[in-house]
């Protein structure tokens, strides 16, 4: 089994605390076929393998 390199998880992680705090990491966008369905994905590349992490966002309350 693969271990996902340090340097990603630290990326993945910033984006997650950013993402909990109401930001957005520069590098997440809607991944295709999901529209406006408040799902953003980071991807990252690593020494030749490709990492992608997936988030949702669900509101408490609607406008």
């Amino acid at each position: 089994m693969a271990i996902m390199p340090e340097a990603v998880q630290d990326t993945f992680g910033y984006a997650l605390h950013l993402a909990q705090v109401g930001q957005k990491h520069p590098d997440a966008k809607p991944p295709k076929g999901f529209g406006g369905a408040g799902v953003l994905e980071v991807a990252e590349d690593f020494q030749g393998d490709a990492y992608r992490a997936v988030d949702a966002v669900r509101y408490v309350e609607a406008v």
